[in-house]
């Protein structure tokens, strides 16, 4: 299976809306979102699928999933563990790059989980702050 890239608007800084730490349950069914209106970047520490309007991703350890606005996100989750998350919103207007659905950080992992983890109260307490931090780290995962 090909790993489909998503046109991310990257050209100007998102807006945070959040950012926080869920628990994804192993072996459970999978766990439906609708009309999501926002985009998403997750780091991952475990193994299943998101399904994006019908388009399966593959998750696993290590790597960076970014999720478009969409109708429909479905995650299948093949073992227990907790990842980071941002929510976010983009310039509509802003040049798009090809971003990757699924990108392996290899031995930058920890380093964008320590720098998310880091921002986890700024989207409330200094939202600028918030939105270069999210801005810097997709930059990252793009080059």
């Amino acid at each position: 299976m090909s790993t489909p890239s998503w046109r991310l608007p990257l050209s100007a800084p998102p807006r945070v809306q959040n950012i926080g730490v869920t628990l994804s349950v192993g072996a459970s069914p999978p766990r439906s979102y609708h009309r999501l209106g926002f985009w998403s970047l997750h780091l991952y520490r475990w193994r299943g699928t998101v399904s994006v309007d019908g388009t399966v991703v593959p998750v696993l350890p290590g790597h960076a999933g970014i999720c478009p606005i969409a109708e429909t996100v479905a995650y299948r989750f093949d073992t227990q563990e907790r990842h980071l998350y941002a929510h976010f919103h983009v310039q509509a207007d802003a040049e798009p790059v090809a971003m990757p659905a699924l990108i392996d950080c290899g031995e930058h992992f920890e380093r964008f989980h320590g720098l998310l983890h880091g921002a986890i109260g700024w989207p409330q307490s200094a939202p600028a702050q918030a939105s270069a931090r999210l801005w810097d780290v997709l930059w990252q995962l793009y080059r």
